[in-house]
């Protein structure tokens, strides 16, 4: 019987055990099993989470429209977001801070697919004429991205413009405007002068007015102070200030603004220099030149003269000035050296130059004198900003005369007696 009694109690022990571990442990084991597979399920959704809060990129610009669009005058504010992120990004709701009324909020929902652009305007607010904003965007990942400062006053970036190619004596209209297409929520941009930027604020369109007056002046330069936005280049040539216009474009140059820009745009009128030219060509000596020299001896003769260029004119390259004789009478003449050329004169400068004759008698009547008519003619020039290239026509006094008497005087019984022929 004892034998019998311990046999059964080491089964009913095993037994006990084997229950206590299947109901007991297992379960236990199992329930760990769930809460850790329920912990690393919450650290990926977290870890997910973290990386595309981290991804997530909005690249936003805020613009102005032109105070003109409005009925009391003030500009509304023009938002360009796009997504830059491989997610999707939810912005429920737009801040604005304002230096004249503090922060103001919103409600305007924005959904953004990867790769998507939204352009719209906040038709909820508008700017006093000297007030500054910053646009932030939150997103429901708890990322914010925000603009830079703008307002009426203080636009970011700086348009430059250069015209090229202005003519003379002309004045030069140069126009920046926004683009009107016609939708009023789709006119984005205002400009100011760039000196005028914090006395009036910015407009539609803005203008400076420049006279072309010296070759130095051929390509205008301008600022403008923009917001970004689609904006329009017109330049108007004009004999007088604000009067008989010429577009001097083929068509107006249109340039989309998202940073600071230069711009470039070359006239299609081209340069043109008024006829004729101030250019004069002038002898030194009187129109009657007297030259006295001993009977039956040769002489050199110095005809100087001045070449001076007008200041409303473009510089000249190789000008030439060449000397002749028309008649002569009773001499015999040649010049050492019939042509002077003058690499380069500008407005308002003067060359001296001069020529020389080799002068003398006739054999039969050398002790008689003569005269001689010569001729200064300004023959070519090359313009250096139209490349013109310019005769003798074109000149304001291309050509001069001039007549030189040459005497001959001996000594006769300690007289001097003097001859002269004159025309």
């Amino acid at each position: 019987m004892k034998r019998t009694s311990a046999g059964l109690s080491a089964v009913v022990g095993t037994a006990i055990g084997l229950m206590i571990f299947f109901t007991v442990v297992i379960p236990m084991w199992i329930y760990m099993q769930n809460i850790q597979t329920l912990f690393m399920d919450e650290v990926s959704r977290r870890m997910r989470l973290e990386i595309e809060k981290v991804n997530e990129r909005l690249e936003l610009q805020v613009a102005l429209q032109p105070p003109e669009l409005h009925p009391f005058q003030r500009s509304r504010l023009f938002l360009y977001v796009v997504n830059k992120s491989p997610v999707e990004v939810d912005v429920p709701v737009i801040y604005i801070e304002s230096n004249k009324i503090g922060l103001q909020r919103i409600d305007s929902v924005l959904k953004l697919a990867p790769g998507e652009r939204i352009e719209r305007p906040v038709l909820d607010y508008v700017l006093e004429p000297d007030e500054v904003v910053v646009v932030r965007l939150p997103t429901l990942r708890g990322n914010s991205f925000a603009t830079g400062e703008i307002g009426p006053t203080k636009l970011p970036y700086m348009m430059i413009v250069q015209v090229n190619n202005a003519s003379f004596g002309q004045w030069v209209n140069l126009r920046v405007s926004v683009v009107n297409v016609g939708d009023i929520n789709k006119v984005v941009g205002c400009v100011a002068m760039a000196t005028d930027e914090f006395a009036t604020g910015c407009r539609g369109s803005a203008e400076v007015w420049k006279f072309i007056s010296s070759p130095d002046d051929l390509s205008v330069f301008a600022g403008f102070a923009v917001s970004p936005g689609r904006y329009q280049i017109k330049v108007l040539q004009c004999r007088s200030y604000g009067s008989e216009c010429v577009d001097a474009l083929t068509e107006p140059a249109v340039v989309n603004v998202m940073g600071n820009v230069v711009v470039e745009v070359n006239s299609g009128i081209g340069s043109s220099v008024s006829r004729p030219l101030p250019l004069r060509v002038k002898p030194l000596v009187p129109s009657y030149t007297f030259v006295a020299g001993p009977a039956n001896d040769s002489a050199i003769v110095t005809v100087p003269f001045i070449l001076y260029l007008g200041n409303n004119t473009e510089p000249l390259f190789n000008v030439k000035v060449t000397a002749e004789i028309l008649r002569e009478d009773n001499l015999t003449s040649s010049i050492t050296q019939p042509q002077v050329t003058v690499y380069r004169i500008s407005p308002g400068e003067t060359y001296f130059g001069s020529f020389e004759l080799q002068v003398g008698d006739e054999n039969e009547n050398r002790s008689y004198g003569g005269y001689l008519v010569y001729r200064l003619t300004i023959t070519e020039a090359l313009g250096q900003i139209t490349r013109a290239t310019y005769s003798t026509n074109d000149f304001q006094m291309g050509q001069v005369e001039g007549t030189l008497v040459y005497c001959r005087w001996w000594i006769n019984r300690n007289i001097t007696i003097t001859s002269c022929r004159t025309p």
